[in-house]
C-alpha cells in the first residue's frame, strides 16, 4: 500500500480511490475506472459535501424538536446513494440533485431561523456552503471539497484516512437504509415510523461529523465505530423489512435454464423494483429473470409466487455486457453496479432510484409500462433448453438460507449437532464484493481448497466465485446441511452474524468461541459498512482482499491489525484455510 501525496495537478482533474480498483491502488485521476468522467467525480464529492451539510442543518433541527420532513430524508438518501461506485454517470441528473440540494438547504435554513433567530450557533461547515448554479463554479467547488482539498485542509493523513473510512461506511449504509425505506413506503408494516425516525437521527449526527475538521484521532476511530453500529442496525431493519413483506426466505433451487418468450431481466439489489415488474408483466406473457445480486429474491415466497419469475441470468455485475449482450429482451437496473452500456443493448436498458447514465431510460414512479413494450419487441428466448451462454457452468443455483438458517430451530439444531458429532469442524464465511482482477480467483480457490468437515456461508455477488463448484451441490458428510450456504445480498452479511448467534446459543457458547473465520472480498462502500460492523461486533482475524483499500495509511492500517487482527488475503487460499483452521 502506498502512501501519496495528494495535490491537484495539470494532469489530475479529479481524484478517488473510493473503490478497490481505483487506479494502481493509488487513485483515479483523470477517469475513473468504473468509466466516470472527472466531471461527475468533481459533482459527486460536492454533492456529498452539500448534503452532509443539509444533515448538520436536520441535525441541529431535531436538537430543536423541528421535524425534518420525509422530502428532506429521501433527499439525503439518494443523493449520497447516488455518488457510490457504478451507481449514477449521468452528469446531469447529479447537477439537478445539486439544485435540488441548494433547496432544502435553503428551506432548513428558513425553518431553523424561524424558531432559533438565527444560525449563529450552527458551526461552520457544510451546513454553510453556498450552492451556484454554473456548472464551472460546481466543479471547482468540488475540488475544493474533494478528496484533496479536505486532506489538505486537515494537514493530517492518518485522521483524513479515517474520515475517508468513516465516510465511505456511512455511504454504504445510506445504500442499505435507501433500500429499507423503499420498502417500508410499499408496506408501512415494515417497520414503525418510529424505527425509522430514530434512524435518521443517528444518520444526522454522522454526517454532521464526519467533516469536522476538528475531530482528533480518537474521535475518528469512535465515528468509524459508530458507522459500524449505524450499519448493524440498518442491515437488522432491512432484514426486518424484506421477511414481513416478501416472507422469510426459504432454501430455493433456481434454474438457470431460459424458457420460451419474451423477457426482463431485473438486476441491482431493489426487491421494491422487482415486485414492480413482476405485478406488471402478471398475463402479459412476459417473463422474468434476475441478475447478479437479485438471485436471493427467488427465496422470499411473495416473489417466488409469481409464476412467470422463472429463473436467474448471467453472474456478477463486472460480467454484464457479455451478459446483456446476450440476453433477448429488456434490462432493468435497480442499483449498482451498473457499467456504461454497450451500443448494442443501450436502447433495451432502464435504470431507476439513484441509478443513471447519460442517454439510458429512467424510470420513475415504478411505471414499468415502457419495459414491457420493449420486451414485447424483442427476440425473447426461442428454442429453450439449453443453458445460457452467457450464464455459469451451472444448471441451476441454490439460495435462501439466510433467514430460514437463522430462525429456524431445526436448521440450527442440525448444525449444532454436525458441530458436537464432529462433522462439522469450520465454518467459512467467504464472499462479498466482487471484481474483476485475476487476484480475485483466490475466493475460487477457497471453494476448491474447503477442508472436509467445513462449509462456506457466501453473500453478495462473490457468490459467483463459488456456487458453479461441485461443492455447491454437496451437503456435508452425514448431515443435511449444504457445503455452501448462500445467505443472501451483500447486505445479508447481518443473516450470517445471526445464524452464527443462533449456533452459538444452540452450543451454549458465544461467537467468538466458534470456529468461525471470514474471507471477505470487497469492491465498494457497502463492503466498507459491512466490515466496520462486523468490526464493531468484535470480529477479528478478517481476511480481507484482493487488496487493501488505497485510503487506509501505513499508520491507520497498523492500528487496525493490532486492534482486530485484519490480514489481506495470501496468495492462495490454501495459507490462509490452514492457518485460519490451525488458530481454530
Amino acid at each position: 500500500m502506498m502512501s501519496v501525496r495528494l495535490a491537484h495537478t495539470a494532469q489530475q482533474q479529479m481524484f478517488c480511490y473510493q473503490c478497490e480498483q481505483t487506479r494502481g491502488g493509488v487513485g483515479c485521476s483523470t477517469k475513473g475506472i468504473c468509466g466516470k468522467t472527472s466531471v461527475t467525480s468533481n459533482l459527486q464529492d460536492l454533492l456529498v459535501y452539500a448534503t452532509a451539510g443539509i444533515a448538520q442543518l436536520a441535525n441541529s433541527c431535531v436538537k430543536k424538536d423541528i421535524k425534518i420532513s420525509p422530502e428532506v430524508n429521501n433527499f439525503i438518501l439518494t443523493s449520497i446513494f447516488s455518488t457510490i461506485t457504478n451507481v449514477n454517470f449521468d452528469e446531469k441528473r447529479i447537477h439537478k440533485y445539486l439544485q435540488d440540494a441548494a433547496s432544502h438547504q435553503k428551506l432548513l435554513r428558513d425553518i431553523y431561523i424561524s424558531a432559533v433567530g438565527s444560525l449563529d450557533d450552527i458551526k461552520d461547515g457544510p451546513a454553510k456552503l453556498e450552492i451556484p448554479k454554473e456548472m464551472k463554479e460546481l466543479e471547482s467547488l468540488g475540488r475544493k471539497y474533494g478528496v484533496v482539498g479536505r486532506k489538505n485542509q486537515l494537514g493530517d493523513e492518518d485522521r483524513h484516512s479515517l474520515q475517508e473510512l468513516c465516510l465511505y461506511g456511512v455511504k454504504g449504509a445510506i445504500a442499505y437504509l435507501d433500500h429499507a425505506e423503499r420498502i417500508r413506503a410499499l408496506h408501512p408494516e415494515a417497520y414503525s415510523q418510529g424505527q425509522s425516525d430514530a434512524l435518521f437521527v443517528s444518520l444526522y449526527s454522522i454526517l454532521d461529523r464526519i467533516f469536522d475538521p476538528s475531530d482528533a484521532l480518537g474521535e475518528l476511530v469512535g465515528l468509524a465505530m459508530e458507522v459500524g453500529a449505524f450499519n448493524g442496525q440498518v442491515m437488522a431493519t432491512l432484514d426486518g423489512a424484506h421477511a414481513v413483506t416478501f416472507g422469510i426466505s426459504v432454501p430455493t433451487t433456481v434454474s438457470t435454464i431460459p424458457k420460451e418468450g419474451p423477457a426482463i431481466v431485473v438486476s441491482g439489489h431493489d426487491m421494491v423494483d422487482l415486485l414492480h415488474v413482476l405485478e406488471q408483466t402478471e398475463g402479459t406473457g412476459v417473463n422474468v429473470y434476475t441478475h447478479g445480486e437479485m438471485l436471493p429474491a427467488h427465496g422470499y415466497p411473495r416473489l417466488a409466487a409469481f409464476p412467470h419469475l422463472v429463473g436467474h441470468f448471467g453472474q456478477a455485475w463486472m460480467k454484464q455486457r457479455k451478459d446483456f449482450v446476450n440476453f433477448p429482451g429488456a434490462i432493468v437496473m435497480t442499483s449498482n453496479c451498473i457499467l456504461e452500456p454497450d451500443s448494442s443493448y443501450a436502447s433495451r436498458i432502464f435504470t431507476t432510484n439513484a441509478t443513471g447514465v447519460h442517454n439510458v431510460k429512467h424510470i420513475e414512479d415504478y411505471d414499468f409500462s415502457a419495459v414491457v413494450e420493449v420486451a414485447k419487441s424483442c427476440p425473447g428466448f426461442t428454442g429453450g433448453g439449453a443453458i445460457l451462454k452467457s450464464s455459469s457452468a451451472a444448471s441451476s443455483f441454490q439460495t435462501g438460507y439466510s433467514q430460514s438458517f437463522a430462525d429456524t430451530d431445526a436448521a440450527t439444531s442440525e448444525l449444532a449437532q454436525a458441530v458436537l458429532q464432529g462433522k462439522l469442524t469450520n465454518v467459512f464465511v467467504v464472499g462479498g464484493c466482487d471484481g474483476t482482477e485475476g487476484q480475485r480467483n483466490y475466493f475460487t480457490h477457497f471453494g476448491e481448497e474447503l477442508p472436509d468437515q467445513a462449509v462456506i456461508l457466501t453473500l453478495g455477488c462473490g457468490k459467483f466465485r463459488l456456487n458453479h463448484l461441485p461443492i455447491a451441490q454437496q451437503t456435508l458428510e452425514g448431515t443435511n446441511v449444504p457445503r455452501v450456504i448462500d445467505v443472501g445480498q451483500c447486505n445479508d452479511a447481518y443473516g450470517a452474524v445471526r445464524m452464527a448467534a443462533s449456533l452459538a446459543t444452540a452450543l451454549g457458547t458465544t461467537i467468538d468461541k466458534l470456529p468461525l473465520h471470514f474471507a471477505l472480498s470487497w469492491f465498494e462502500q457497502k463492503a466498507v459498512a459491512v466490515l466496520l460492523t462486523l468490526l464493531h461486533l468484535g470480529v477479528k482475524g478478517i481476511r480481507l482482499g484482493p487488496n487493501l483499500p488505497g485510503f487506509i495509511t501505513p499508520n491507520i492500517l497498523k492500528a487496525l491489525v493490532e486492534a482486530f487482527e485484519i490480514a489481506p488475503v495470501a496468495d492462495h487460499a490454501r495459507d490462509d484455510i490452514k492457518k485460519m483452521t490451525q488458530k481454530a
